[in-house]
């Protein structure tokens, strides 16, 4: 009976919403937005989607409206009601703006606005909107909301002025010109947060040419300026600082990570060498200190800055400082420490999504952590939209991208040895293409040291390799977690064509393999036998009869077929896919002597792709024979290579590592949960 009225209740009060929507699309449509049957009907879905939490198909429906209808109102309300309902304040904030703009008439956009800048903690800017509701329409009911929202932002605004002018803002106060001044500050966080960062630039110029020492704009703008691109007005701005504020410990901590990132080491040192020396007692440039000493991979110096933190700062604040904390912990190999800071972070902080991605990290071995910022700190955005379009890393495009963004070229051994997966990827990538000395050394490093997953060291190897960087034939490579000795054999991979094979052989080759690979044994077996009448010394088709017995026959053709390989192996011992067969057939006894048998392949210099695919996959199997999962790992990574990952084989290989991944995930929660045996 109760979940009977419940059903009801929520029942009428979504028709509620929905006749509530109806008159206020009416009243849109009033001031010329009127909206066509179309949109109107896919506007309705999307509030259904929202009504039935399906938040996330709603967004896409209703972004979707938008590229399509820019200024239409309608799907900009519909837009504040999902954010509204998904909690997320600072998406419903653009949202609003952008329905206030469009309806600056209408008292319930500027209402919305300004109660969505208040949920955001930006007073000043709430404050300024709920005056103008109040000015504008005194006898409408939202009036008597505004006057009553200004009672408590007003003591608020008030504090905040006086906090800023100890930054260098104007003496004038709520009454006389100070709100709306300090509300533009407000506007230009809000763009910085969203990531309208020439929104926020434009609004900081224009609040700096009246208040020019105002450091929280100064600041604000540096960050802007960088994420677009403009770094070298940014270090004109940050430097212009420093010189009319010299005491300011945040512009000093800003100044050092903007010239680090911008490709000016030595003076980001002397910065970092002075902030260690004399470290700031305030939250805010405490943080931004820590923020800079591990860019720069300063693990002790971050540890002694952390003492400084104590029971007086803010909880968010000392949580923040966790999270460097756990990064230098973990970098000097304190793993458990690091776990545990990181936890402590997270309960703080639960949105923390570094923090949270490098404890997530560790615990699944994946072996990436710690980075302290993820790649969109390091490289600004304008830059970063360009290296991930494709076209731009294919071909020379990397070198073109390095000469545009010389600083990039610097941070790529930061990145390789401390940045996050994405930015370590995008590192070995360019470092590969740009092939320089200092390139080649920061990937040689990289691929010789502990830092980031196996796959990423792998790649790096195997660039090396092609750079003729590498001239060992066997290297020490650190791999699930302890050091070992690998192969650097790398052959040149062909797929040229046999000329000495006639056309016809060929063609019958193809099908018969074709049919193979899609299970049919008798079109295969009827085809290979073909090619051997017709030419009875072809060892690939007496080969092939017997890997399609071994592959889809019974029992005895099974024993049939493992005899026929050895006798092939024995009758052509230069034939590579016999070796590899028998080798394969070895290794279900004797893994050693496996991989002896295919070390004549291995002193070869150039393979068919069809020869390197069966080899690889054959080391691949071994590995796995042995349970070393990261070396098929690495086998599979160079089937990929040569092939594609949905190849037949290299999709098998795939399937066989994920399986025995899942077996050894599954063995050590065993081992953890089973009590030990008293010896």
């Amino acid at each position: 009976m109760a979940r009977g009225k419940s059903d009801r209740n929520r029942q009428q009060k979504l028709e509620r919403q929905k006749r509530k929507r109806k008159e206020r699309l009416r009243e849109l449509s009033s001031a010329g937005n009127a909206v066509s049957a179309k949109t109107d009907e896919r506007l309705g879905v999307a509030y259904r989607l929202i009504d039935d939490r399906d938040f996330e198909d709603a967004e896409e429906l209703l972004r979707a409206l938008e590229r399509r209808r820019p200024r239409n109102p309608a799907i900009a309300e519909a837009l504040v009601y999902l954010y509204q309902r998904m909690n997320d304040h600072e998406s419903c904030c653009v949202a609003a703006r952008k329905l206030m703009h469009l309806t600056p008439d209408d008292p319930d956009a500027l209402t919305m606005y300004a109660q969505e800048s208040l949920y955001c903690n930006r007073v000043s800017l709430a404050l300024v909107y709920y005056r103008q509701v109040m000015e504008r329409w005194p006898d409408h009911p939202n009036s008597a909301k505004a006057s009553e929202a200004q009672t408590i932002c007003l003591p608020e605004a008030r504090k905040r002025l006086q906090d800023a002018r100890d930054s260098g803002f104007t003496d004038l106060d709520v009454d006389n010109g100070g709100l709306e001044l300090f509300a533009q500050h407000e506007s230009s966080l809000e763009r910085l947060h969203n990531g309208d960062f020439e929104g926020a630039i434009r609004i900081c110029d224009d609040l700096l040419a009246t208040e020019p020492r105002f450091i929280s704009a100064r600041n604000n703008l540096v960050t802007c300026l960088f994420q677009t691109g403009q770094t070298a007005r940014a270090l004109d701005v940050v430097r212009e600082t420093r010189r009319l504020i010299p005491e300011n410990r945040y512009a000093e901590a800003l100044a050092g990570k903007i010239m680090y990132l911008c490709g000016d080491p030595e003076s980001a040192n002397e910065i970092a060498d002075h902030i260690v020396a004399h470290p700031p007692d305030e939250q805010d440039p405490l943080l931004a200190a820590l923020e800079l000493l591990s860019y720069m991979g300063r693990d002790q110096d971050v540890l002694n800055l952390c003492e400084s933190i104590d029971d007086r700062m803010d909880l968010e604040v000392r949580a923040m400082a966790w999270h460097y904390e756990a990064v230098a912990r973990c970098r000097l190999g304190e793993i458990i420490l690091a776990k545990s800071l990181w936890k402590k972070c997270l309960r703080e902080l639960p949105k923390h999504p570094t923090a949270r991605e490098n404890l997530e990290d560790l615990n699944s071995n994946g072996g990436n952590a710690p980075w302290a910022e993820s790649l969109g700190k390091w490289i600004p955005k304008s830059v970063l939209d360009r290296v991930l379009n494709p076209k731009s890393l294919q071909g020379n495009g990397g070198k073109g991208l390095l000469q545009h963004f010389p600083a990039i070229a610097m941070l790529i051994p930061a990145l390789l040895d401390r940045g996050d997966p994405f930015g370590r990827e995008l590192a070995v990538r360019i470092a590969g293409m740009d092939a320089s000395p200092k390139s080649v050394e920061a990937l040689r490093e990289f691929a010789f040291s502990n830092r980031g997953a196996d796959s990423l060291r792998s790649m790096a190897l195997v660039r090396l390799k092609e750079l003729g960087a590498l001239k060992e034939d066997s290297v020490r490579y650190f791999s699930r977690g302890e050091w070992r000795d690998i192969s650097m054999w790398s052959p040149e991979i062909t797929d040229e064509v046999d000329e000495n094979i006639p056309e016809w052989e060929s063609e019958l080759a193809l099908e018969a393999t074709n049919a193979g690979n899609d299970g049919d044994r008798a079109t295969a077996e009827r085809l290979w036998k073909e090619i051997l009448k017709r030419n009875p010394d072809s060892v690939t088709a007496r080969f092939n009869i017997a890997v399609t017995a071994l592959r889809l026959g019974g029992k005895s053709d099974q024993e049939w077929a493992r005899k026929e390989i050895e006798d092939i192996h024995r009758d052509h011992p230069d034939y590579a896919f016999g070796i590899i067969a028998a080798a394969q057939l070895t290794a279900k006894k004797d893994c050693d002597r496996a991989r002896e048998m295919l070390k004549p392949i291995m002193q070869k210099k150039r393979l068919h792709v069809s020869e390197a695919t069966a080899l690889f996959a054959a080391f691949a199997q071994i590995s796995l024979q042995t349970k070393d999962i990261a070396e098929a790992e690495r086998m599979h990574e160079m089937l990929v290579g040569i092939t594609s990952p949905d190849h037949p084989t290299t999709a098998a290989i795939a399937d066989l590592i994920a399986q025995a991944r899942t077996r050894s995930d599954m063995l050590d929660t065993l081992r953890k949960i089973l009590p030990r045996r008293n010896s």
